[in-house]
């Protein structure tokens, strides 16, 4: 009995110390939110919804039949535009790359709404079909409200 508890114990104290710790690639959306001028900790929320923080996540279940490639799901609608500047579209499976591309695309809304919830959706949706609230706009600020909890550096 004293065995399970210890082990039940320890099991807490692990989970409570992985809550505590900085999401993964922390330093790679404080990099890009500062190159950007945006908050890191909701680049790490939109990145927590759209892939649940996986560098090789791929949805191809898109209605307009695009995809979306990486931590922050890049849609292939911005891969003409990618492709002036990199040679190599593989380049969105690196995590610091795909940050710093989806802070782009975000500062690209942010300029045109503000730094709004219309703008997040933006991310989402494209300019033409933001909205003011929409389902993914809550599913962000839940991800980001956990996320303005801590105290991350």
């Amino acid at each position: 009995m004293k065995k399970i508890i210890i082990l039940f114990f320890m099991g807490a104290v692990s989970l409570l110390n992985a809550y505590d710790t900085p999401p993964k690639y922390w330093a790679h959306f404080k990099e890009a939110g500062s190159r950007y001028g945006l908050d890191p900790k909701m680049l790490a929320a939109i990145a927590m919804h759209e892939s649940c923080l996986n560098c090789t996540a791929i949805n191809r279940a898109n209605k307009n039949k695009s995809i979306d490639v990486g931590v922050m799901q890049i849609n292939s609608w911005w891969f003409k535009t990618l492709s002036k500047y990199t040679k190599d579209l593989n380049s969105l499976y690196d995590p610091r790359f795909n940050i710093h591309i989806g802070a782009w695309v975000l500062k690209k809304c942010t300029k045109r709404y503000g730094v709004t919830w219309k703008a997040i959706d933006c991310y989402n949706k494209g300019e033409s079909k933001a909205q003011k609230r929409s389902k993914y706009i809550r599913q962000v600020n839940k991800q980001y409200e956990k996320i303005k909890r801590k105290n991350y550096n």
